[in-house]
């Protein structure tokens, strides 16, 4: 058991500092730039969001009637 307890103490630890994880995406600190993509074109925007989110929803609807139907 001290085995153990001393293994456990040897083990150096890094500054907190140096802890901190790196962000895997960098976006920088401007006015009108808090999203990690463009959306110059709102239009566009909307109809991507909208299609995603709609697509998204209707999936388990459509694969609850295929599997109903199937049967």
């Amino acid at each position: 058991m001290s085995l153990l307890r001393t293994s456990a103490r040897a083990i150096p630890r890094a500054p907190p500092a140096a802890r901190q994880h790196a962000r895997a995406l960098h976006v920088e600190n401007t006015v009108n730039n808090n999203f990690p993509f463009k959306y110059e074109k709102k239009g566009t925007f909307v109809a991507k969001i909208a299609g995603f989110l709609g697509i998204s929803f209707l999936l388990p609807f459509g694969a609850i009637t295929y599997q109903l139907k199937k049967q």
